[in-house]
């Protein structure tokens, strides 16, 4: 019996250790949240409780809701109880921040030293709540950005449940409780005076007042002169604390804003601006303000050239200040020649100087201009080209095709030619300029032969559509400008190429028989001088130390040379032939200091009479040309105009001081 009786302690004893280990006291509250209870149809009631096994401190309690199910107390609305001690029943009444129809979570919570406990998750349908309503905020003056404090009842305690609007436009809210919303005034709110609204769950509430924009005024801004890319600082009264609701401009161009602070704002000078002088303004939401005082640009200044003589079509950079970033607002010009601007910094400008553009003078100034001011460089620039596009031809027809071209007493001229007119225009290479001369007497016509003897110069020949030939020659005075009639020719021809040398005029005719021709003028007669041995079809010729040379071209018999007339003789010999797989039809002639030269259709050929050699010269020239006009003064060629396949009507000197090999 007894050993029963000890059995049956040590059994016991054994169950009252388990039930220890298996239902410890936990180390913290338990919390039970109860159902819901809907109130009318406004509000709903909460409750919970807290039990105890020890005596815990409870630092914070109260109830979390949402409309997710997930709570927490970072996260979700909360209405706090504070601090307690000892079990207890606790509840909440909401009325406020909830949507009608809409499902939302709640639980209960408390808070330890050590832990964070919830209550289990009730659910409900809201009935719906109070409106929100606003009851007063401050400040009711102010500007964009500022700080504003809105007091009412009913709000929600999360700022994102909340939505504040300033007329139209919707304002950060810093912060939020039942009563109190934190938020900044908006940009681009009306102006100048905006009404405030509070919408939570779903209601609106209006403020009684409307908020007035204290009114911004420009004070001044520094520095007043500057360059491109210069920081500025404007400084004004109530500009705001954003950036994003102004706008800066100089003129019409925008600055680009870096900063405000302390109605200080700091911009930069835009490399748009392209005037010496610009207004700088700020555009608000709905008012544009604008500075007295100009902000003005520095003047650009030239300081040194990378090189001071090269060729056309070569890069090159010249050095300076206050340069545009942007490429095509500077300008840089050779004389009154603009070159092209390749690239640019604030300090260089790197360009290139056009094949085709005109130079009135080789040797010349840079000049830069920027937003109305230039500046030219002391230190001249030397063109190396041998070919230089100078003034254009001012033909008053669509083009110059076939004309005539000579020199007399240091000037040029030009006149007659398909589509021109019988107009001659002078150049004046001083000046680089063309005038009106004198009237051609006879018919417009292409193709005239011409020849200078003595003072004077002969024109004759030629046609005009539907191939009408002339024989009609006139002499012109280049001192009295006047043409006179001379005795014409025995017979029509197109064209005809005109030499004078050893005090005698030749004509050469595009024909087998009759061909070669004198003219006398004393007697003011033509003499036949007969065939002699020159193939039918004289393309130009030039005289060089009393020898006489005719280049013929003549597709039927294969001929491509050159002959050279023999006056003891009396026969055309044959010289260097000139074969390179180029048209030569409407090839140009001309001497300069003893050395003869062929334009034809795409290159430029110097012919040696002493090894009787025709060397091909570098030339550039970006358009093929037949039918080109030319002259000679000094000892430079001018040369331009062409027909035929291309029509155009600029003109060249040629200086062969800079042709070297």
């Amino acid at each position: 019996m007894n050993r029963f009786i000890g059995c049956l302690g040590f059994l016991l004893m054994m169950t009252l250790s388990c039930r220890e280990e298996e239902f410890p006291i936990p180390g913290y509250p338990q919390v039970e949240t109860h159902s819901i209870a809907i109130m009318g149809e406004t509000s709903v009631a909460f409750s919970g409780a807290i039990t105890f096994h020890k005596n815990f401190k409870i630092l914070d309690h109260g109830f979390i809701w949402g409309e997710k199910e997930e709570l927490s107390l970072e996260l979700s609305e909360k209405f706090s109880r504070g601090a307690t001690e000892g079990s207890l029943n606790f509840e909440f009444v909401l009325d406020r921040g909830m949507v009608k129809d809409k499902t939302y979570h709640v639980k209960a919570y408390a808070v330890t030293d050590t832990h964070i406990v919830y209550g289990n998750v009730e659910t409900f349908v809201s009935p719906g709540s109070k409106s929100p309503m606003i009851l007063d905020f401050s400040p009711r003056i102010g500007v964009w950005g500022d700080t504003i404090r809105i007091s009412g009842k009913n709000f929600n305690q999360r700022p994102e449940n909340n939505k504040v609007t300033f007329g139209q436009a919707e304002a950060e809210i810093i912060n939020s409780s039942d009563s109190l919303i934190y938020c900044l005034v908006p940009t681009f709110s009306s102006y100048p005076t905006a009404s405030i609204a509070v919408q939570t769950a779903g209601m609106l509430a209006k403020a009684p007042e409307v908020f007035k924009f204290s009114a911004p005024e420009l004070l001044s801004f520094s520095p007043t002169t500057g360059i491109f890319g210069d920081t500025l600082i404007l400084e004004g009264l109530n500009l705001g604390y954003y950036l994003h609701h102004l706008k800066v401009y100089f003129d019409e161009h925008p600055a680009r804003l870096v900063s405000m602070e302390q109605n200080k704002l700091k911009v930069i000078v835009p490399d748009e601006v392209s005037v010496k002088n610009s207004k700088i303004s700020l555009q608000f939401v709905e008012s544009h303000l604008v500075f007295n005082d100009y902000f003005t640009l520095i003047p650009p200044k030239l300081l040194a050239l990378e090189k001071t003589s090269s060729f056309t079509d070569t890069s090159l950079k010249i050095y300076g200040e206050n340069f545009n970033p942007i490429t095509d607002q500077n300008k840089l010009f050779f004389g009154n020649t603009e070159v092209e601007i390749l690239n640019s910094g604030t300090d260089f400008l790197e360009f290139r100087m056009p094949t085709r553009g005109h130079y009135r003078n080789r040797t010349d100034n840079f000049t830069v201009e920027i937003a109305e001011q230039s500046n030219t460089l002391d230190v001249s620039f030397q063109l190396l080209d041998p070919w230089l596009r100078i003034a254009d031809f001012p033909f008053s027809g669509e083009k110059v095709n076939m004309a005539v071209g000579f020199s007399a007493y240091g000037k040029g001229y030009v006149g007659l030619g398909e589509e021109n007119s019988e107009i001659f225009w002078e150049y004046d290479p001083m000046m680089d300029s063309w005038n009106k001369s004198v009237t051609f007497p006879g018919k417009n016509r292409s193709l005239a032969a011409h020849f200078s003897l003595g003072e004077f110069v002969y024109i004759g020949l030629g046609y005009n559509y539907p191939f009408n030939y002339f024989q009609d020659f006139w002499k012109f005075n280049p001192i009295t400008k006047r043409f006179s009639a001379i005795k014409p020719f025995p017979f029509g021809s197109y064209t005809g190429i005109g030499l004078s040398t050893r005090g005698r005029a030749f004509l050469i005719i595009p024909r087998e028989e009759q061909n070669f021709w004198e003219y006398d003028p004393v007697k003011d007669d033509w003499i036949d001088l007969g065939n002699q041995g020159l193939p039918k079809y004289p393309e130009t010729g030039f005289v060089i130390d009393d020898r006489m040379f005719v280049y013929v071209l003549d597709p039927f018999e294969e001929i491509n040379r050159l002959y050279e007339y023999d006056f003891n003789l009396k026969v055309w010999l044959p010289k260097a032939e000139l074969w390179d797989g180029e048209s030569h039809e409407g090839s140009n002639a001309f001497v300069i200091n003893g050395k003869a030269f062929l334009r034809t259709f795409r290159s430029l050929y110097r012919y040696d009479p002493i090894q009787d050699f025709w060397e091909k010269r570098a030339f550039k020239d970006p358009d093929f040309r037949n039918y080109a006009v030319s002259f000679v003064i000094n000892q430079k060629v001018y040369l331009g105009t062409a027909g035929s396949f291309i029509n155009v009507n600029d003109f060249w000197e040629y200086d062969p001081a800079y042709d070297v090999d």
